[in-house]
């Protein structure tokens, strides 16, 4: 059997499938547990794709949570935190099934993706295409080549004490009530390979997404690596996928609001 990435995902344990000895359970954790989002089928929750968010610096906590939507949202909403500001940062999207390859697009544009690239009028990951049990860094944004940094979105406001002006952090409150919200925002989409029929059946139940720290799958013991096709070798699945918003912030004890500010392109995805 082919396992997952170990940089990424802990496998804790295995065990029979009973009744089909050419499939095996395995139970993984995310190594980053707290900042791991997972995309699950709606009926027997299998899980399909993962997003990871790592901070460069060990020092610093990184966090993804379930968040309100907005009221005409469609899609459930995540928020994405580090706490410690400036701080250089990097995602980390996995193929979770042995079935067959995903095409995973982080945007940032909302943007149902068709085509198998989107390019840097829609994404930030020039890499899209997970094969088998892949996971992939995206250090930078494929729109100017730089490292993707989490800096916070201030205000200017006179000191009571020393009637000096200074700069606060704003809150969330106070950067979503303006008429245009501000903050960085990006937009998940994860389509099948329509080759794989396993795929195709699992999207069919319908998907959602979960901040989890870990998952049990139902692998299969043969399972080899794929062989890897170019871009044009590869055909996506229209229907169904999935597609979901995740929005950057740092995270501060006032709970005030931040946005991640990307300093270039991705040399990533």
């Amino acid at each position: 059997m082919v396992l997952l990435n170990q940089r990424f995902f802990k496998l804790l344990s295995t065990k029979e499938v009973e009744g089909n000895a050419g499939c095996i359970y395995e139970c993984y954790q995310a190594i980053n547990s707290r900042s791991t989002m997972v995309l699950f089928s709606k009926k027997t929750a299998t899980p399909l794709a993962a997003l990871m968010i790592q901070a460069e610096d060990l020092g610093c906590m990184s966090m993804i949570t379930g968040r309100p939507s907005p009221g005409d949202a469609t899609e459930p909403y995540f928020q994405g935190m580090l706490n410690m500001n400036d701080q250089p940062f990097s995602f980390v999207i996995s193929n979770l099934s042995d079935k067959g390859m995903f095409n995973f697009n982080i945007l940032h544009t909302p943007h149902r993706v068709s085509e198998v690239d989107p390019g840097p009028a829609f994404g930030i990951n020039k890499v899209n295409e997970l094969h088998k049990n892949q996971s992939y860094v995206i250090a930078a944004d494929q729109r100017n080549s730089r490292q993707l940094i989490l800096s916070g979105k201030t205000k200017m406001v006179v000191d009571k004490i020393t009637k000096e002006p200074k700069q606060v952090p704003e809150t969330v409150g106070e950067t979503e009530a303006k008429v245009k919200p501000t903050g960085l925002y990006f937009y998940l989409s994860v389509v099948p390979d329509k080759f794989s029929k396993e795929l195709i059946a699992a999207f069919a139940e319908g998907t959602v997404w979960r901040a989890a720290p870990g998952f049990v799958r139902k692998a299969t013991k043969t399972a080899s690596i794929t062989q890897k096709r170019s871009h044009e070798q590869s055909v996506l699945q229209r229907r169904p996928a999935h597609y979901v918003p995740l929005r950057m912030r740092r995270a501060v004890a006032s709970n005030s609001g931040q946005r991640r500010r990307s300093y270039g392109d991705i040399t990533e995805v």
